[in-house]
């Protein structure tokens, strides 16, 4: 895949097993940039293509933007409703028989419940899994007790149930340690997902990293 942004001439190649690094020392061209981007995820437009091959892909649904790793939530609107999407198909397929005959079993309950009343009464007789899933809050696990599991684990979930194979963080780094931000990275590659580091200032360089700069006069500099 590949990144491009035509108004500052940035072409960033996503391969496999590298992590993509830019410095944006000019801070009107960091908020311009990192600006774009989340406009994008957003469903705006913006100066940012994403393209695979000969095919632009849309950002919405191929990229998440994180500005604030605090903020990370595990069970956001997109993770729960594809989370649920999976179950009620699953539900209406392969466990079509126990999805019967639990729904029959409840019609039956709420059958007695409702011959105690004094009034008539009615109600559906089919089974919504969605609202039974919600009931119980069937919901992403998350056990992590630091930041950076946290950011691993959403990482495996937004890849796994989402589908996202593209994810950019700005000022990324001065959360984590060396140590911590190799786990990151490893964990990232394992998953095969495509990490693009939008930073401030410089950093030391990790083996897995490919960096460009922008400098403060907007001359691209490659390392």
């Amino acid at each position: 895949m590949r990144l491009t942004h035509i108004d500052y001439g940035l072409e960033l190649m996503l391969e496999e097993n590298s992590i993509n690094v830019i410095v944006i020392e000019n801070p009107t061209a960091l908020s311009a940039l990192a600006g774009d981007l989340w406009h994008q995820v957003q469903g705006h437009e913006g100066g940012w293509i994403l393209s695979d091959g000969t095919c632009e892909l849309n950002i919405s649904k191929s990229l998440e933007c994180i500005f604030n790793p605090f903020a990370i939530d595990l069970n956001n609107k997109r993770v729960i409703n594809t989370i649920y999407k999976d179950l009620v198909h699953v539900s209406s397929d392969s466990l079509f028989t126990a999805t019967s005959d639990i729904n029959s079993k409840i019609a039956n309950y709420i059958g007695l419940i409702t011959s105690t009343s004094e009034i008539p009464l009615e109600y559906d007789l089919e089974l919504n899994v969605s609202a039974l899933l919600k009931l119980y809050n069937v919901r992403a696990c998350n056990d992590s007790d630091n930041l950076a599991d946290t950011i691993i684990e959403y990482i495996k979930v937004m890849r796994r149930i989402a589908g996202i194979t593209v994810f950019a963080f700005i000022n990324f780094k001065n959360y984590f340690n060396p140590t911590e931000l190799e786990m990151i990275y490893e964990s990232s590659l394992y998953e095969k997902v495509n990490l693009i580091m939008i930073e401030s200032f410089d950093n030391p360089v990790t083996v897995s990293e490919k960096k460009i700069i922008i400098d403060n006069d907007r001359c691209i500099v490659e390392l």
